[in-house]
């Protein structure tokens, strides 16, 4: 019998780690960091070998090299520059990935990664994932801001975001790009109650 979600709040995982061998999803919430990460992979064989969904909403402990973590990824030139330089808005140029095929995929059996607020990560920074795991849903913001919008503005047309960030507008110019950087409206002091009401975005585009 397969346990289909595990929520599990703590911040690191003993060496005793219970084997929960048909669990397939874990809900980290806002406890997940990168040495979690590590132990996640360096136990999953013995312990939660069939783990196919990890969800790390708002954790502010994660960042690109946890990600790389999961992807059996190295990168000498990648450290946690890259997302202060991306959360600054600064250029952000397209690091071609270097992920080496031959590594065994750390968690074979994972489909899908939620880093929704996880905002130490960058977009690039999830480029390995894409490679190692074809057909991965990685989220980077809430589910209600995927799918296609239709705008008042004049030639702008329907707006479309993925769940990784990604979009697309029907217009001629800054008509595709990503969203770098996204946080609940309360972490500006906001007294609203729904996390997820309002978000505030940083968009960046190109032209087509």
């Amino acid at each position: 019998k397969q346990h289909p979600t595990l929520l599990l709040p703590i911040p690191s995982i003993p060496p005793s780690i219970p084997r929960w061998k048909q669990l397939i999803s874990l809900q980290l919430s806002s406890f997940a960091t990168d040495e979690l990460l590590y132990q996640i992979v360096i136990h999953h064989h013995s312990c939660i070998p069939q783990l196919q969904s990890l969800s790390m909403i708002s954790s502010i402990k994660i960042t690109d090299l946890g990600l790389h973590t999961l992807a059996n990824f190295q990168n000498d030139n990648n450290n946690n520059n890259n997302n202060q330089e991306e959360n600054n808005n600064q250029h952000d140029d397209v690091i071609p990935s270097t992920t080496i095929p031959s590594k065994p995929l750390p968690l074979p059996h994972l489909r899908e990664v939620d880093i929704t607020f996880c905002r130490n990560t960058t977009y690039r920074g999830t480029f390995p994932l894409r490679d190692r795991y074809p057909g991965i849903i990685i989220r980077r913001q809430p589910e209600w801001m995927t799918g296609h919008f239709i705008t008042p503005f004049e030639d702008d047309g329907v707006h479309t975001y993925w769940a990784d960030g990604s979009f697309s507008f029907e217009r001629a110019q800054q008509s595709c790009g990503y969203v770098c950087d996204l946080k609940s409206w309360n972490e500006h002091g906001n007294n609203n109650n729904n996390n997820n009401s309002i978000q505030q975005s940083v968009n960046r585009s190109c032209d087509t």
